[in-house]
């Protein structure tokens, strides 16, 4: 992907609530953004980008939000090359379908990886 010089990073947190210890998977850097055309385009009406916020001030990234011809010509670029853009009906569905995507790029088990702490 474009402006992504440090990777995407999962992370497996341990999180402690009333009901105890459980396990946590996010990402970051995550942006997540109401999509311009309500998912004609991008395939759903929410979107989380694995960039940083201040990306989308560069070239590669501005067309996402762009015009009709402009947004149309990312996504098909973006679904192409096989980018890692999260999609969903709500933000949290978005940042949801990322980090499946994440696992599954990398062979993961998602369902291990968000099992009880050892």
């Amino acid at each position: 992907m474009p402006g992504m010089p440090g990777g995407i990073r999962l992370y497996r947190e341990t999180v402690l609530t009333e009901a105890g210890l459980s396990a946590k998977l996010t990402i970051y850097p995550a942006t997540i953004v109401q999509a311009r055309y309500s998912g004609s385009y991008e395939g759903a009406p929410w979107l989380c980008f694995p960039v940083h916020v201040q990306r989308f001030a560069e070239p590669e990234w501005r067309h996402w939000d762009g015009d009709e011809i402009e947004c149309g010509q990312f996504w098909r670029h973006a679904q192409g090359e096989g980018w890692l853009i999260g999609l969903g009906k709500t933000p949290t569905d978005a940042y949801d379908d990322l980090i499946g995507q994440v696992c599954a790029r990398l062979g993961l088990d998602r369902a291990v990886l968000a099992g009880e702490p050892a």
